[in-house]
């Protein structure tokens, strides 16, 4: 028997079905309140919630923690600080053995995106190492049968590193948003809307998954997120590791989630503009042949001036800051928290 067949073999001895569900909040708890509320309503209860407060700057905690205690028959609160190094203290002692509960950690700091997650997966990963792990996005809400579908599909299918899930649109339960993401050579991370053809299929394997919802399983290589992104990118750098490490990765056709378009930092807001514009171009460079990254990079450059002096002209001028900062950061080597309006 070969080392992977050998390990897929052990971990599926042991591996618990239960899935939990790390839901990141900043600044955005009237999202993480539905997106919560969208879970309890799936009658298979084996899973287990944990939100991360992502140290936000308004009253998302307090508002949180009166929807847990408050307003949600039957549940009760787990609540801890995660402190700078990673160590979880509980700072309530609630016992309620007949009631279902809730984790709720506040972060010390702002982490981003991966960070963040991360301290839910570490969590989840002390309280039990052979558990499913999904990343979930506060502006995203799922189906009553979203649980039951997850658990069916990594049961029968044990071969899976990541599984992803296409995302419609929160408005419109018709429209696509996205599928899942193909790593152009050239131009980078694309999202795929169109499936040409697959539709039929339950399951397909892809290179790379948008990070509204990503299931890590115990098979997988990779159970971090990379922190030195931030924000944006991180997902697609996961998945490159999964990929290069001999994980598999899918996407379930049948268990889509319903997203709200950057619910968190804003579409098009200078955050992202800035954190996107400067990540592509770490990726594309850790990534590529240097000849393809050099040709991709002379490509943005020019691409990066041409929408600054739109933005100038237009009186953008915090979103042309954004990105001139984005591309002299880079050249910089400046990675993690930097941008500053």
């Amino acid at each position: 028997m070969c080392c992977q067949h050998f390990k897929t073999h052990l971990i599926c001895e042991v591996w618990d079905v239960q899935t939990f569900i790390i839901i990141l909040n900043w600044n955005g708890w009237k999202d993480t309140r539905e997106c919560v509320k969208s879970i309890l309503l799936n009658d298979n209860e084996n899973y287990q919630i944990i939100i991360v407060d992502n140290k936000s700057t308004d009253d998302s905690v307090s508002q949180l923690k009166h929807f847990i205690m408050n307003e949600i028959e039957g549940v009760s609160i787990e609540e801890y600080i995660a402190d700078s190094e990673r160590n979880f203290k509980r700072i309530n002692h609630e016992n309620s053995p007949n009631k279902k509960s809730i984790v709720f950690i506040q972060s010390y700091k702002n982490l981003g995106y991966a960070g963040g997650n991360n301290l839910g997966l570490l969590f989840a990963s002390k309280s039990n190492m052979n558990s499913a792990k999904l990343i979930l996005n506060n502006d995203t809400t799922v189906n009553s049968d979203f649980i039951s579908n997850v658990e069916q599909t990594i049961s029968k299918n044990i071969q899976i590193s990541l599984l992803g899930f296409p995302a419609l649109d929160y408005n419109n339960h018709q429209s696509v948003e996205v599928y899942y993401v193909k790593d152009r050579q050239l131009w980078g991370v694309q999202k795929v809307t169109e499936l040409d053809g697959k539709k039929d299929q339950h399951l397909i394997e892809c290179e790379s998954l948008g990070g509204h919802a990503m299931l890590i399983t115990p098979l997988s290589p990779e159970q971090f997120l990379p922190e030195e992104f931030f924000l944006y990118c991180e997902e697609s750098e996961f998945c490159q590791r999964v990929n290069k490490k001999g994980g598999k990765i899918y996407l379930s056709l049948e268990t889509p989630v319903f997203h709200k378009h950057s619910g968190t930092v804003g579409l098009n807001s200078p955050l992202q503009v800035y954190y996107y514009n400067r990540n592509i171009l770490y990726y594309m460079r850790a990534n590529r042949q240097w000849y393809v990254f050099l040709l991709f990079y002379l490509l943005k450059l020019s691409k990066s001036c041409i929408v600054i002096l739109k933005y100038l002209i237009k009186g953008n001028y915090i979103h042309a800051k954004a990105l001139l900062k984005a591309n002299i950061d880079f050249i910089a080597g400046k990675r993690g928290k930097q941008w500053v309006n």
